[in-house]
């Protein structure tokens, strides 16, 4: 019996989740939605609730997940396999633009006056 999967699991960190996320408006998709109550359920929430609305769905890992799976700090994306070459294909698009992974972060230099105001002598 040749079984074709409906719905495809995968894990990350939440750097990776953030770009799934990208990629998956980067095209006008819908916003992705994340639903945990910590406690058994990331099962549902990224096999059973992507097969039912054929949504993509973010979970962060729960015990049980930690317990037989071995996982850490990572999340979980679910999403129907119907959506996989789409996301696929704009996971490359946000990096080739602005969104490159790893994420830097970004802080302005300080205004002037604040820098007048700032002294490092003691």
């Amino acid at each position: 019996m040749t079984v074709t999967s409906d719905v495809i699991q995968a894990f990350g960190n939440p750097e990776q989740m953030l770009a799934c996320v990208y990629a998956n408006i980067w095209d006008g998709g819908d916003r992705v939605e994340l639903g945990t109550n910590g406690h058994g359920v990331s099962c549902n929430e990224v096999l059973s609730v992507p097969c039912v609305t054929g949504k993509i769905r973010l979970a962060i890992v729960d015990i049980g997940e930690r317990r037989h799976v071995g996982a850490q700090d990572e999340m979980i994306i679910g999403m129907p396999l119907s959506q996989l070459e789409r996301l696929v294909e704009n996971l490359k698009k946000p990096y080739q633009a602005i969104y490159k992974c790893p994420f830097r972060p970004y802080l302005p230099p300080a205004p002037e006056p604040i820098l007048k105001r700032v002294s490092t002598k003691y």
